[in-house]
């Protein structure tokens, strides 16, 4: 506001009226103030308030002079006035009276104060003075040689008193409010600053200078003169502008919005760190360098989620965390449990459908098997089509690894339901059977880490139990099962927990020794050591204990076919505990336990008694691809005759040639 008298009140025991100016500043939550004006900042700035400013800038300006006790202190003047000539601060505040109750405005040509008054007759206040303007004012309208006239006033280095007697070194500038960090005035306040200082003030130091050194260069003493000079005049114009700005208030307000705007970023940063991407939430700064600060880490938080997705997510969080492993070539030795599956058929699927069709379909199935694996603590190594390979126990320790990854195997088969159910329509449209596929599991050492040359980085495993996994999955076919898994991991499963047919002993391609052939039927009994964040109906299932009458397994042999009531391997729902828990129906046990001891008979030799209990199984359970190969194996046994399958070295050892095997 322009400079006014205050409405007439009692504002205080002491003052009845005053004179000022005034501030205001809007509130909003929007740039544009009028669609979201919350509320307006105002302040009142009297002019007792702005006097006393000024009777303490005179004060610092006598006590940075030095010995001033000779000089009238009546001669120190610090004074504005508006480009009206109205007098707006004084360090001689004599012209407005808070006592009294009417008040007016007071010119400076008016001034009780002399010295004021008759400046006023030298300085137009309404001319713009861009610098600032000097000159020397004498008491009584008398001349006073030039600040910088150094050869009149000192002549030999004596200084001449009369010269300088009574005479005021006058200095004045125009001063402009400015807009301060994003505060912004809709109109600026424009007036003019006097100071008014005694030129024996001014010389009082170096009067002290010529006495004690009269040789010293004259040159000398107007540089330090001009250098006292304007160190005076640029703290008090600078004092000023700072009261007038309300510049304590306006840093503390940008202050605000900095640090907010950086405790965000702050804990985005935080997160960004733990590979939390849950939230997508984005602020933005309204202060420009750190708004352009959190476009950048927002680039970079979407580049570091689209990365996760081609590595495995421990391996980027290690990368982000500056872990030193993470970022170079380094593997190591460790017993890890290996899962390969497959989609049966995959190549004719490829074929029957549109490009469309077939994308749409994968990625439906990769994203529900890999979401399968995460959930049993495993990590997607690699999508290979329309396979996947998965690792546990690497790069993160996983407790029961074996366990997790034969759960897993079984909850993707359970999974590929809702498959088949979304795409059924699809499916029989193209002549396609369901989607169903084959997984193969291996534990044992490999070697795993990051692999790669200099350019090129890849987290992996590598050795032979990696091949051994891959073949097992293709064994699968062979047997007409879904799940296979070795007697390595086999050994590693909790007991009682899983229900496991003994296939064979079979001696894959590339390999001398042999490995035992186990297909997985189901889980009988809850795991509840951790449960992982499992995320569709029916993968997370309660046991039941089965009765008393298949605690013994041979029991089975007496079993005889009935019509049963129940569905059979329905599961159960019960969320504190993880694995697809399975109920078995007693022929599916008794089918399995006389399949075994026919291949025990097999491998021991006697053909007989195998072929006898292998005919049994047909007639009362019905035929399976492995029921159908073990017995030919047993009769092409007997048709070489008793010295093949009772010689020494007999072992029943099948050797798969095809490396498919």
């Amino acid at each position: 506001s322009e400079f006014y008298v205050f409405l007439a009140q009692n504002i205080s025991d002491n003052i009845r009226s005053a004179v000022g100016i005034s501030f205001t500043y809007p509130l909003s939550t929007s740039t544009v103030y009028d669609d979201e004006m919350q509320g307006v900042i105002s302040a009142d700035i009297t002019f007792d308030s702005l006097s006393e400013f000024c009777n303490r800038s005179i004060q610092q300006a006598v006590e940075a002079l030095g010995n001033v006790n000779s000089t009238n202190p009546d001669n120190f003047l610090l004074f504005a006035v508006f480009s009206d000539g109205t007098l707006v601060a004084s360090s001689d505040p004599v012209d407005y009276n808070s006592n009294q109750t009417n008040i007016s405005l007071v010119q400076a040509s008016d001034s009780q104060n002399g010295i004021i008054a008759n400046l006023s007759s030298f300085i137009d206040y309404s001319v713009p003075a861009n610098d600032t303007q000097f000159f020397g004012y004498k008491l009584g309208n008398g001349s006073c040689p030039g600040i910088n006239q150094f050869s009149d006033i000192v002549t030999e280095g004596i200084v001449q008193p009369g010269l300088i007697s009574d005479c005021l070194y006058v200095a004045y500038a125009e001063v402009e409010s400015v807009p301060f960090g994003r505060i912004r005035h809709n109109s600026s306040l424009k007036f003019t600053t006097v100071i008014v200082l005694p030129y024996s003030a001014l010389f009082s130091d170096l009067l002290e200078r010529l006495s004690e050194a009269q040789l010293q260069s004259m040159e000398d003493l107007k540089k330090e003169n001009q250098s006292l000079k304007n160190e005076i005049v640029r703290n008090s114009l600078v004092l000023v502008i700072m009261v007038v700005l309300l510049g304590i208030g306006a840093g503390f307000l940008v202050a605000i919005l900095f640090t907010k705007s950086l405790r965000k970023l702050a804990k985005s940063m935080r997160r960004l760190g733990d590979l939390k991407f849950q939230k997508n939430y984005k602020y933005y700064s309204r202060i420009k360098e750190i708004n352009t600060l959190q476009q950048s880490f927002y680039t970079l938080r979407a580049s570091i989620l689209v990365f996760s997705k081609f590595v495995p997510t421990t391996v980027v969080q290690n990368i982000v965390t500056n872990e030193s492993k993470a970022r170079q070539l380094h593997v190591e030795k460790k017993k890890v449990t290996i899962l390969f599956s497959d989609i049966k058929g995959f190549t004719s699927i490829s074929e029957a459908l549109e490009k469309e069709d077939l994308l749409r379909l994968l990625s439906t199935y990769l994203t529900l098997m890999s979401r399968t694996v995460e959930s049993y603590s495993g990590v997607v190594g690699e999508i290979l089509g329309d396979g996947i390979l998965a690792f546990w126990n690497t790069p993160d320790n996983v407790d029961s690894h074996a366990a997790k990854a034969v759960a897993s195997a079984l909850a993707q088969q359970r999974s590929l339901e809702f498959v088949n159910k979304q795409f059924k329509g699809m499916l029989e449209a193209n002549g396609l059977e369901p989607l169903s596929i084959r997984i193969g599991i291996h534990t044992g050492e490999v070697l795993t880490g990051i692999f790669g040359s200099k350019n090129k980085f890849k987290f992996g495993c590598m050795g032979d139990a990696v091949n051994l996994a891959s073949r097992l999955e293709g064994v699968c076919k062979l047997y007409g099962v879904d799940i296979i898994c070795s007697g390595s991991t086999l050994a590693e499963l909790p007991e009682r927990n899983f229900e496991v047919r003994e296939l064979d002993l079979v001696q894959v391609k590339g390999k001398s020794s042999d490995t035992k052939l186990y297909e997985v039927l189901g889980m009988t009994q809850k795991i509840s050591e951790q449960r992982p964040a499992l995320f569709s109906n029916g993968i997370t299932a309660s046991s039941e204990q089965f009765s008393s009458g298949f605690s013994n397994r041979k029991s089975f042999w007496s079993w005889k076919s009935r019509e049963d009531k129940g569905q059979g391997k329905e599961l159960s729902s019960d969320e504190s505990t993880w694995g697809p828990v399975s109920f078995f129906e007693q022929k599916q046990l008794c089918s399995r336990d006389m399949y075994e001891d026919a291949l025990h008979c097999f491998q021991n030799g006697s053909m007989e008694q195998a072929k006898a209990i292998l005919e049994n199984v047909k007639e009362k359970f019905g035929s399976d691809t492995a029921t159908d190969l073990l017995l030919q194996r047993v009769i092409a046994a007997m048709e070489k005759g008793p010295e093949h399958y009772q010689a020494d070295n007999w072992t029943g050892v099948l050797k798969l040639s095809d490396k498919e095997f």
